[in-house]
């Protein structure tokens, strides 16, 4: 997704999110039904805390492998 399809960033979540990680919360509101597959549990959380779908890697692995 380019900058202007992306959703804005929710105030309280920019200083929980490490700068360099924001843009996938931006792209993961932006797309309905979007799932996130990370290795940062901290970042998990967050999108967990927004109501989001995230899949730590290894489960995700897991779960397909």
């Amino acid at each position: 997704l380019t900058p202007e399809y992306t959703a804005p960033l929710p105030d309280d979540l920019a200083s929980k999110i490490n700068p360099d990680d924001q843009y996938l919360i931006q792209c993961l509101l932006a797309v309905e039904g979007a799932v996130l597959v990370t290795t940062d549990r901290k970042l998990c959380a967050a999108v967990q805390e927004l109501g989001r779908t995230c899949i730590l890697r290894d489960e995700f692995i897991g779960r397909t492998g």
